[in-house]
């Protein structure tokens, strides 16, 4: 099938089909014609494009800013799923007899996989230390004059927006954390640029996280926000936030050369080699005695989340998740 119009690109198909005997090729007039997203005001079968696909393997459009590299999920919005359900797909067969059939698709959705609640990522309003706190992008805060709150400085409230207002926690519960234990949290985090000249980059690390209690946000008067709710981390042993700790450990376990300047000492010459493996040593030890979360924190290491990529599983409300690629 040509998509574009010059035969040089689209994407092969069966186009028509027809049977005949003893060399007759009168059938050839009397042939079953295929068509292929067909649908009347619509463009349906859009360029090709390899990471155009979530999870199922069904087509999905790509964001800017958000690759389905990174973002796999099926599409929720009802009308731009069913849409896409018909890309690429089937959708007339012009049958001898003058006949057509037509063929529909919808998004399919389900409501359990066996018997747990279907769950997608949702997104993240920001963290807090406190049921009153203003959601922020920051997993932590920290300052000199507060280190020997270090542990209590994390941000272990996690906050959602709610699209319409509860009336009790036990709904919170019922519409977005029922069998829930832990959270799961997917949080592309800021990490340290390392050696002079590299660039600031945002990573994405997975965070399970026990859940110790829930409810509604707070105002600073101590009022109920119905349409915000947060999840409060269970603290780690050492009385932090999980994530923190995850993210800590990511950095010093597959980005040291971030982590630790002297790290890395290849590719600058022989001298500066020396010096930054000799800064390197010296700055293990430092840390060694001080503490390397003290010094993560004071450096803001691993500090900022981008909101806008990140997410949590909660159960769907509406106990209807969308799959691309059901026929009506």
């Amino acid at each position: 099938m040509n998509t574009s119009g010059s035969g040089s690109s689209g994407k092969l198909t069966l186009e028509s089909v027809w049977f005949s005997y003893n060399n007759h090729q009168k059938t050839k007039k009397n042939k079953y014609v295929f068509r292929y997203g067909n649908i009347p005001t619509k463009t349906v079968n859009p360029s090709y494009n390899h990471s155009s696909t979530d999870r199922w393997g069904n087509y999905k459009a790509e964001v800017v800013g958000m690759p389905n590299s990174d973002f796999p999920y099926a599409e929720q919005n009802e009308e731009a799923a069913k849409e896409q359900a018909a890309a690429w797909n089937l959708t007339d067969v012009l049958l001898p007899s003058g006949g057509i059939m037509s063929v529909e698709y919808e998004a399919d959705d389900y409501a359990y996989v066996q018997d747990k609640r279907a769950s997608l990522m949702q997104k993240i309003a920001g963290f807090g230390k406190s049921p009153s706190s203003v959601p922020s992008p920051k997993l932590y805060s920290f300052s000199l004059i507060e280190r020997h709150l270090l542990k209590e400085n994390d941000h272990r409230f996690v906050f959602f927006d709610l699209p319409a207002p509860l009336s009790s926690t036990e709904e919170i519960a019922t519409y977005y954390l029922q069998d829930f234990k832990q959270l799961l949290m997917k949080l592309w985090v800021k990490m340290p640029r390392g050696h002079r000249g590299m660039q600031t980059v945002f990573e994405p690390i997975m965070v399970y996280a026990a859940i110790k209690s829930y409810g509604f946000a707070l105002s600073s008067t101590g009022e109920k926000n119905y349409s915000r709710f947060y999840v409060e981390m269970e603290p780690t042993d050492g009385g932090g936030s999980p994530a923190v700790q995850t993210a800590f450990q990511f950095l010093r376990e597959k980005l040291p050369h971030r982590a630790f300047p002297g790290y890395q000492v290849n590719g600058d010459g022989p001298i500066k080699e020396v010096v930054r493996a000799v800064w390197g040593m010296f700055n293990s030890l430092l840390e060694g005695v001080s503490k390397l979360e003290f010094n993560f924190k004071l450096d803001g290491f691993c500090e900022v989340v981008d909101l806008d990529k990140s997410g949590a599983r909660l159960n769907h409300a509406e106990f209807k998740k969308k799959r691309v690629g059901d026929i009506e």
